[in-house]
């Protein structure tokens, strides 16, 4: 993988381990492309006008850390991918309908470093303001979470399906976070504009979620990732158990046909 952080990767080497290691409010059903039903989310409702999208939590699922799966841990994943605005990532899929978004997102400007004539890619806190103040994502209270869209988009569903919404442990990722002291603005955990990770590149790396499997290690020397099963796992929502395979080894192949 590139990286395996959900806020960041954009190819599947990634996401075959973040799904797995992570998991979202919704997913898809199975191998439909075109269904996805309630995860972490126990249910969730859509306002009249089709702008808030009201997520209510599962309770008692904990992160592999052992912290709890809540609201603000909700709040936290979401946030982060958008506050970060990867011009290389995946956050256009939030970016380009949720609420402030589009004003703050430099990608979605044609800024950012890779625009000749854009804003440039230096983000200031009146932005950053701006874009807290439009509440894209809004605790309701400990279980519950509302999404707020610019306007009415049919596939908001599957954009949360999507691992670039994946549910993170914030007290993992925070712990290894250094906020910044240039003057580029931030909330607790969360720097605007870290491309690729390179203010804080441990989520690059490394892994703390909820789903079937851990992140056991990664040997870029020998291209070789170990996953290890999830002996805590809240088994889904069919309540199928922990996986059935304990362990799982992903190795890198340098021939381009295999």
């Amino acid at each position: 993988p590139d990286t395996v952080d959900p806020a960041t990767d954009y190819e599947t080497a990634g996401a075959e381990v973040i799904q797995n290691v992570y998991e979202q409010l919704l997913l898809f059903k199975g191998d439909k492309a075109d269904e996805v039903v309630p995860w972490l989310a126990e249910s969730y409702d859509i306002s009249a006008d089709g702008l808030t999208y009201t997520f209510h939590i599962r309770s008692g699922i904990t992160f592999t850390d052992g912290t709890p799966l809540d609201a603000n841990a909700v709040y936290y994943s979401l946030m982060r991918p958008i506050i970060m605005d990867d011009p290389d990532g995946p956050p256009w899929a939030m970016l380009q309908v949720i609420r402030g978004g589009a004003n703050y997102s430099k990608q979605y400007n044609n800024a950012g470093p890779s625009a000749p004539d854009g804003y440039g890619d230096k983000y200031t806190k009146g932005e950053l303001d701006d874009l807290l103040n439009a509440k894209p994502v809004e605790v309701v209270d400990p279980m519950t979470v509302a999404v707020h869209l610019e306007k009415p988009y049919a596939g908001w569903p599957f954009v949360m399906a999507f691992s670039v919404t994946a549910i993170v442990s914030p007290t993992a990722f925070k712990a290894h976070w250094t906020a910044p002291t240039d003057g580029t603005p931030f909330v607790d955990g969360i720097t605007a504009g870290d491309y690729h990770n390179e203010l804080n590149p441990w989520p690059a790396e490394n892994m703390v979620g909820s789903g079937p499997y851990m992140l056991k290690s990664w040997d870029k020397a020998t291209q070789t990732i170990i996953m290890v099963r999830n002996e805590n796992y809240w088994g889904g929502p069919d309540k199928r158990g922990v996986a059935p395979v304990p362990n799982v080894i992903i190795k890198g192949v340098d021939d381009a046909n295999t």
